[in-house]
């Protein structure tokens, strides 16, 4: 691009010319649409070991360590649960590639076999995609729901799908306890650690017997359990179904969706084909924090995971220095991690844009000012497709 001058440059183009209601693509792929990243990657299954080859020691999955939890009362009355965080850590891919295997080890020792059906019920967390992965190395299909939905979708989605192990966060257990009654043919509940590592574990009784794993005795019991080899070895093809996503339930019920390996590897297909040029794999940082439960977000970590680009896991309620659970004075997400790429909706971006508002205007006169002055140059910049190099900084 020259120096002052508009990007004009074409970006995408009708599908059909002669069809004004036709779909835009990229102007790249107009002809010929990509479906797969290389021709070693054929399903998920594939995914994990080919990022281990290409990046071992490498940084990928991080979480900050919530080291205590307060009751803060606002002025409304109303009571907000403060995070004490820690520091980011991160573990390489060489670590969770080994985690990946023993996990997928202890599914297939709960006598699970290529097409069964696990189910995930939880936030999202590192731990969401490290026992998707798992699943999907083994050709099971996973079912998520929403951790936001009633029970009555719990019931339902759990119901519907006929799954006998879910998996979910150490929090939503009491959840499931209420609705076991209704989904007797759950056998198994695999639970993620508690938020809050100090915290003891209590784990409720059932009239139908379930047994609670923790991830970390799964992952124990996989490293150790004698699987027949011919099992170990069985692999998804393209055309199998990856995952039965089921929908947030605006509008009554929720609906599970068949998705097919190859349908989930052409998302992130076409993700990582935009991002290419426009990130350094080597130095950029994701911060993951929307639903998993939803394609969008599922679709990107996994891009993120096989271009071998860092994650660090947060969520909407410590996004921001402003957010809910973020104790006053303390730091977000946002800042302690300072990652280069997000994707978002606008429900998040206006409380992004309110936390800045509300710093910008803490600050004096003159740095009011001068962010007023470089936000709005910044802007028309933008809008003739200008890069803003300096302001960037």
């Amino acid at each position: 691009m020259t120096r002052g001058k508009t990007n004009e440059r074409i970006r995408a183009a009708r599908v059909e010319p002669s069809e004004y209601a036709s779909a835009y693509r990229a102007i790249e792929v107009l002809e010929n649409l990509q479906t797969r990243p290389n021709e070693f990657i054929k399903t998920l299954a594939d995914i994990p070991d080919y990022t281990f080859a290409h990046h071992p020691d490498k940084e990928t999955f991080g979480a900050r360590q919530i080291l205590d939890i307060q009751d803060e009362q606002q002025t409304n009355g109303k009571i907000f649960k403060k995070f004490i965080l820690g520091e980011y850590k991160f573990q390489t891919f060489r670590q969770i590639s080994k985690r990946i295997e023993n996990i997928g080890r202890g599914l297939l020792s709960l006598n699970l076999t290529l097409g069964d059906k696990i189910l995930i019920y939880s936030e999202t967390r590192y731990e969401w995609l490290l026992t998707a992965f798992s699943a999907f190395r083994h050709g099971l299909t996973l079912v998520t729901l929403y951790s936001t939905l009633g029970e009555d979708a719990i019931k339902y989605g759990i119901n519907q799908s006929k799954v006998k192990i879910v998996i979910t966060s150490y929090e939503l257990i009491s959840k499931l306890k209420n609705i076991s009654d209704e989904t007797e043919d759950v056998r198994y509940i695999i639970y993620f650690p508690p938020i809050l590592k100090t915290e003891s574990i209590k784990l409720p009784e059932t009239k139908n017997n379930i047994q609670f794993i923790s991830l970390d005795q799964l992952e124990l019991n996989g490293s150790n359990a004698l699987i027949d080899e011919d099992i170990l070895k069985q692999r998804p093809v393209e055309t199998d179904t990856a995952v039965i996503m089921y929908t947030s339930g605006s509008t009554g019920l929720p609906k599970g969706v068949l998705i097919r390996h190859e349908n989930i590897i052409a998302g992130m297909t076409g993700q990582q084909s935009r991002l290419l040029s426009m990130v350094n794999v080597d130095t950029d940082i994701y911060i993951a924090y929307l639903p998993l439960a939803h394609i969008l977000e599922l679709c990107c970590e996994i891009c993120m995971y096989y271009l071998g680009i860092k994650s660090g896991y947060s969520s909407p309620q410590t996004l921001t220095d402003q957010s809910t659970g973020i104790k006053q004075g303390a730091k977000g997400d946002l800042q302690i991690l300072r990652p280069h790429l997000m994707i978002t909706v606008p429900a998040i971006l206006d409380r992004i844009h309110k936390a800045i508002i509300e710093k910008v205007n803490q600050s004096n006169y003159f740095r009011r000012s001068l962010f007023r002055i470089a936000y709005n140059r910044k802007v028309k910049k933008l809008e003739k497709g200008l890069n803003t190099p300096r302001l960037n900084k």
